[in-house]
């Protein structure tokens, strides 16, 4: 649905203001364009790993090779002498000599805002501890030690249960925020565990992809075996003579290192990326592999470190995966595997992750060892070279003179804008929204 017919629709009350607003973010999403727009440079040698906070979807968090925290406000943004946008810097942890002892003292793995307030995020390191930061002091305000090299963390969104998932060598070590201790401990891999993810729809399912190249799903209401296992080779299996079985300890998602795992929003699906250059996409309540072709995707063998992809959730129909490839950032159709689009970085080095922003559909991208810390995407234009052919069509077919209110050398209009305020507002008094 273009925007000029979503608006028509939207007039004539063929569809809600819900769906129209899907639509738009739809289009958006799928849309992506280098911005002029960008974050004001803090880290000296690239960015490791960043996360946006999940209340506001306004501050972003990052930290870089040589573990000094920036966070920017992405709602606030400078002019340029150039005509170009920047987004400054709010605060950086490290650059100053009374912080450096709060820092972690190896290279830091993963960053992750607390997912119920902007008070506070977490880090974890190679150097065996997870570090809890305080926003308003600026400072560390808990230091865990796991006594484990950390590749990656994630904590759960339920309030009910504070438990922060750290993937070790070969285990998977559960601790709770509120007591700073380990309660369990997760084992079945046989390698570093480079990514883990909590389920969004359950929050007692964790997910987690080794180097020894399994993906498997725990229930931490079970300790000790995980309650999945999945296999790329079950259609082959399901075709075997009966009696001829795979032994366990050889069913595998990736012929290589797995290191990102990712849930859908609504927790029904799991997209796996791993070092033999595949990404696969299995049903996560029954474990099946989904028949997805995604075709190759560049991920070097080597590379025994968390990536970042994030994943859109526009439905079944328009959900979106972009997953670092190389030097590009590659967008995928969830679930036809269609390529939709690429994005390049103007530096020449390697994607390490993205972030999308699900308030202006903005993406943050990042590469390893880059001079420029984090690149912006940003949507095209919604009156886009498409939507003004549309706009051209509708008018030689009707042959009905446009007002020239509704044409301005901006493309914006005042009806366009009192429908989207109308029908984008958030008041009690709109009844058709969401």
């Amino acid at each position: 649905m273009s925007f000029i017919k979503g608006l028509q629709a939207l007039q004539s009350g063929q569809c809600s203001s819900a769906l129209f607003r899907n639509s738009i973010e739809d289009l958006r999403t799928s849309g992506q364009v280098k911005s002029k727009t960008t974050f004001q440079k803090v880290h000296t040698n690239g960015v490791v790993c960043m996360d946006l906070d999940p209340v506001e979807g306004r501050y972003l968090v990052s930290v870089g090779h040589e573990n000094h925290v920036g966070i920017y406000d992405t709602f606030v943004t400078q002019k340029n002498d150039d005509g170009s946008e920047l987004i400054p810097k709010v605060s950086v942890i490290g650059n100053r000599q009374k912080q450096q002892r709060y820092l972690h003292e190896s290279i830091c793995t993963s960053v992750q805002w607390f997912p119920h307030d902007t008070g506070m995020f977490m880090t974890s390191s190679f150097d065996e501890t997870i570090k809890i930061w305080d926003t308003n002091r600026l400072k560390a305000a808990e230091t865990i030690r796991v006594k484990r090299k950390i590749y990656d963390m994630h904590m759960g969104s339920s309030p009910s249960k504070l438990l922060i998932a750290a993937g070790t060598d070969p285990n998977i070590r559960l601790v709770d925020m509120r007591t700073g201790a380990a309660t369990h401990t997760l084992r079945g891999h046989t390698g570093p565990v480079l990514s883990i993810r909590w389920s969004p729809e359950k929050s007692h399912i964790l997910a987690s992809g080794s180097v020894d190249g399994k993906v498997m799903l725990w229930d931490v209401r079970k300790a000790g075996f995980a309650v999945m296992n999945f296999d790329a080779d079950t259609w082959i299996k399901s075709r075997r003579k009966q009696g001829e079985k795979r032994t366990e300890h050889k069913s595998v998602a990736h012929k290589g290192a797995v290191n990102c795992v990712r849930f859908t929003a609504d927790g029904r699906f799991l997209l796996t990326f791993g070092t033999d250059s595949r990404l696969r996409l299995w049903n996560a309540h029954t474990g099946e592999i989904m028949p997805v072709n995604y075709g190759p995707v560049c991920n070097h063998p080597g590379c025994y470190l968390p990536i970042q992809m994030t994943l859109y959730d526009g439905g079944y129909r328009s959900s979106i995966a972009f997953v670092p490839s190389d030097k590009r950032l590659v967008m995928y159709d969830l679930h036809t595997g269609e390529v939709i689009g690429s994005l390049a970085l103007r530096a020449s080095a390697k994607v390490k992750g993205c972030i999308l922003n699900s308030i202006n559909q903005d993406l943050y991208v990042t590469a390893m060892k880059s001079n420029h810390s984090i690149s912006v995407f940003s949507p095209k234009s919604s009156f886009d070279e498409h939507t003004k052919k549309s706009q051209m069509s509708a008018r030689e077919q009707s042959h009905v003179p446009v007002p020239s209110n509704l044409d301005g050398e901006d493309g914006e209009s005042t009806q366009v804008e009192r429908l989207l305020t109308n029908n984008w507002s958030d008041s009690s008094d709109d009844n058709d929204w969401l």
